[in-house]
Formats: C-alpha cells, structure tokens, sequence
C-alpha cells in the first residue's frame, strides 16, 4: 500500500471509531431522558419497566416502583429549543399532557404535536440538557401543584364546614 492508501484507511478508521463514540454517547442521553420521563404516568404502571402492576410480578425482575401521577396538563413557560426558517418558527417546550412528561411542539404559536422521547432527535435531547430547562420546568410543576393543592384544601374546609351543619 502506498502512503496515501494507508492514510485514508486510517483516516476511515478514525471515523467509524468517532462515529461509534458519538452512538454510544448518543445512546445514554437517550436512554437517561426516557428513564426520566418514564418516572411520570399512570400509577398503575411501573417507573422502571413501563409494566401494568398486575402483571409485574409475573415478567420483572424487580419490584414494582409506581409512576408519579401528575394531575394537570401545563406547558413550559420557556421553548428548550427553536427552529426557524424562512417560512416557519418551531419551538419546542416540555410539557405535561395526560400524565406524561412530553415534549410539546409549536409551529409558528400554535400546538402542535406531542412528542416522545423515544421519537426525537439527539440533537433535540442534547439541545434539552444544554438548556437546563427539564430541573426548571419540574420546578414550575411542583410550584403548580403546591398552589393547585392549597387551593383544593381551603375549598374543601369551607365545604366541610357546610356539610357540618347538616
């Protein structure tokens, strides 16, 4: 082999070498991310292996860690991310829909499609994490429920208190 020929077999080494870095680490964002959005959903269900209670014990070798429950449907304040182009603006926000941690995508200010983390691209989850807004949207879910829950507590005194006379 002349010197180029080994040079652009090492140089095709070296890719597929960084290609394989860039996979491997690729995969573990991915996999952390849905670890994480798997925490929240259906009590039912368990936080680790997404199976329904009943038949956990049955199929899983560990116990069953129930999902948390989030009651409200709320969006982020902030998109983690925005693409734009002559034609359309895309924000992606996190978001809260039917007990799930999603990512909610608007075209242009409207809502659009709800997205998985599954079905997205690495550069969207690296794009989620460099922007630190996944802790700050938890913060603003937690705050929500917390005024949410203060609200249904003096409801329900005012109610007991009602009912009392009866």
């Amino acid at each position: 082999m002349s010197g180029s020929e080994n040079e652009l077999v090492e140089l095709l080494k070296y890719i597929r070498e960084r290609e394989e870095n860039l996979s491997r680490y690729s995969d573990k964002l991915r996999k952390s991310l849905i670890k994480i959005s798997n925490a929240f959903g259906s009590k039912d269900f368990c936080a680790i292996c997404d199976r329904f209670q009943r038949y956990h014990k049955d199929f899983a070798d560990h116990e069953f860690k129930q999902k948390i429950y989030v009651s409200i449907d709320i969006l982020d304040d902030e998109p983690f991310f925005i693409e734009a182009d002559e034609y359309d603006k895309i924000d992606y926000y996190l978001a809260f829909r039917g007990s799930k941690l999603v990512i909610q995508v608007k075209v242009n200010g409207k809502e659009t499609i709800v997205k998985f983390f599954e079905n997205v691209s690495r550069e969207l989850l690296k794009a989620l994490v460099k922007s630190k807004r996944l802790i700050a949207f938890l913060q603003k879910v937690a705050d929500e429920l917390e005024r949410i829950g203060k609200e249904y507590k003096e409801v329900a005194e005012i109610a007991e208190k009602m009912a009392s006379v009866i």
